[in-house]
């Protein structure tokens, strides 16, 4: 692995340079989103309880109907780079209102939780986007956990600052993701120039014409590996907000004060990042090289599942605990190194419009339809349904990846002997197979 990366980072041209700017914008979003996850779920259990939290996901839906919307309808037009910049100027100026008026606004908390997620959610959106059409499939397996390796450096980051300057007072947190941002901004703009000036590499454009606010969508219905890609998010994304859920229920009644909860989940979750960046640094590649890609989609929720049944036969919070940062550790790493992999074979509008989608509304979408099982009181057994159908899901694109990458294949790029990235002079879906199956 060491000599793969090395001879990425020393072949010629402008790629290496790409990688490191992209890596850098990667670590200042993770720490941004660990700090406001904290700031923002404090805040918000604070002034309405845990037990409100499905009315604000469901509260949450047309939110993110209505920015996936735009986004498809202004993406072709303003280009990433201009789409990540104006959601960076409506983010600052969210946490510059919070700032200002978050301890006498009662609805401010809720606007913060509802929205932070899912405009953090576009910029990595926009950022992994570009990097789908950029990486190829036999370098993702190990460049992918080196980009989430760094986000997870940026998340323990994140969680440092949390620990240390709680005691400044909750809201205060968020000054400190305005350098983030604006580092952000610098190596997005510096990353999409170089990518711009590399040979043989397909500039990324769009068809012309008016987009439909639903493109996305129609883009995943007409796309066999898009579906699967949406219910796996779908399935995940549920199974971690039912546990989410159930872990701030507890916490609640644990840690009833504000600053005391929010270094808590601090804490927390830099133990999380610190696992996952063991794990997308080193684990996640020794995993899909041993195990392959779509058995790894298999063995997730059969672990996930294990854990649950020990805290239901052993219930303690600190075995709840465990269990969540289990499901979160998966989650932000290898999950997402999984289904990042998926998107490469896609077109640029697949990776772009039908990526917006998932990205935005299924993760989201996730958390409307996680509400309604929260609050029916008996979520348990809906827990094990999703898992089920997600393993159910793995075991179907097991049988037919096959037949998804053959309709690819002409899609697929591959890097070419002086290390740019260029066609295949061949069909490389057999090789794709094996590294996945195995």
């Amino acid at each position: 692995m060491r000599k793969k990366i090395q001879k990425v980072l020393q072949a010629k041209g402008h790629y290496p340079y790409f990688l490191i700017v992209m890596m850098t914008c990667g670590f200042c979003l993770s720490a941004e989103a660990a700090i406001t996850k904290s700031v923002s779920t404090s805040y918000f259990i604070e002034r309405y309880g845990s037990s409100n939290f499905p009315y604000a996901w469901i509260i949450s839906m047309p939110f993110n109907l209505l920015l996936v919307g735009a986004y498809n309808l202004w993406i072709h037009r303003l280009g990433a780079s201009r789409m990540l910049f104006l959601a960076i100027f409506v983010t600052i100026s969210l946490y510059s209102w919070c700032i200002v008026s978050i301890d006498t606004n009662y609805y401010l908390p809720c606007i913060l939780y509802v929205s932070k997620e899912v405009l953090v959610m576009f910029l990595f959106h926009n950022l992994w986007s570009t990097l789908h059409a950029t990486i190829a499939f036999d370098k993702a397996k190990y460049l992918y956990g080196i980009f989430f390796g760094f986000g997870g450096l940026g998340s323990v980051f994140g969680g440092h600052i949390v620990r240390q300057y709680a005691f400044l007072g909750s809201v205060n947190l968020l000054y400190f993701t305005f350098p983030l941002y604006l580092i952000t901004v610098l190596c997005f703009e510096k990353g999409s120039c170089l990518r711009e000036k590399m040979e043989d590499l397909p500039s990324i454009s769009f068809q012309k014409g008016r987009k439909s606010p639903f493109y996305g969508a129609k883009l995943i219905l007409s796309s066999s590996l898009l579906l699967y890609i949406f219910f796996f998010v779908v399935c995940e994304q549920t199974t971690s907000t039912l546990v989410e859920y159930q872990f701030h229920k507890e916490l609640q009644g644990v840690y009833p004060d504000l600053d005391l909860r929010t270094k808590l989940l601090g804490s927390v979750l830099s133990v999380i990042n610190i696992v996952n960046v063991c794990m997308q640094f080193v684990g996640a590649y020794v995993f899909i090289r041993a195990v392959g890609v779509l058995r790894l989609y298999l063995a997730l929720p059969l672990l996930i599942s294990l854990k649950l049944v020990l805290y239901l036969v052993f219930p303690s919070f600190a075995l709840l605990t465990w269990t969540y940062g289990v499901v979160k550790a998966i989650d932000y790493s290898i999950f997402g190194i999984l289904t990042g992999m998926l998107y490469i074979p896609l077109g640029v509008e697949e990776k772009f419009y039908g990526k917006s989608f998932i990205s935005v509304f299924a993760y989201r979408g996730s958390k409307f339809i996680a509400s309604f099982v929260a609050l029916s009181l008996i979520f348990i057994p809906y827990l094990f349904l999703f898992l089920g159908v997600w393993i159910f899901l793995a075991w179907a694109l097991y049988k037919n990846y096959f037949t998804l990458y053959q309709e690819r294949k002409n899609d697929y790029r591959i890097y070419g002997k002086d290390g740019k990235i260029g066609k295949s002079s061949g069909d490389p879906t057999e090789k794709i197979i094996g590294q996945a199956q195995k």
